[in-house]
């Protein structure tokens, strides 16, 4: 368990270097920012304890917003995903695996990773989007927003986890 949690902080680290470095500077089309941090949340295990998980996203959450002067939007949106997360993830994977898998492409099969990846990445985008926006006037930019952000998103989740081992 503390070889796992070092390895995570190292990747809250890395994440966040990359987010807030790299792809905070990148606005496609002038709506799509791909959100690389949320492969965090996908590679949880179904058997983590949720409590610690949900912790965890927060945290981690928190310093995205630090970092990036989103007072509060990136906290709530992984408290939020992280909460839903084990939930999404039974949806995909046989009981029987339930209990040690780590979401992987490999081990779920491109059709059901790819359908998690993209759901867990929506749930996060609207509500990131949802409350950056905060208002109705401009419901098209929002919208635009969510699902350029969402597509980019998933693709460079599912092109990382294809050559990741």
């Amino acid at each position: 368990m503390g070889l796992d949690i070092t390895r995570r902080i190292g990747l809250i680290i890395l994440f966040t270097l990359v987010q807030v470095l790299v792809l905070n500077h990148i606005h496609l089309f002038g709506y799509a920012t791909p959100l690389l941090y949320i492969y965090f949340l996908v590679m949880f295990s179904h058997n983590y304890p949720k409590w610690l998980f949900i912790v965890i996203s927060f945290i981690f959450g928190i310093i995205l917003d630090i970092f990036s002067n989103t007072p509060g939007e990136s906290a709530f949106a992984m408290t939020l995903t992280s909460f839903l997360q084990p939930y999404i993830l039974g949806i995909f994977i046989d009981k029987e695996k339930q209990d040690d898998m780590e979401p992987k492409m490999s081990e779920m099969g491109f059709l059901n990773y790819g359908l998690f990846v993209g759901a867990i990445s929506l749930i996060y985008s609207f509500t990131f989007f949802a409350i950056e926006a905060f208002t109705l006037f401009d419901i098209v930019h929002g919208l635009l927003c969510i699902a350029s952000s969402w597509i980019l998103t998933v693709i460079l989740i599912l092109c990382i986890d294809s050559v990741r081992k």
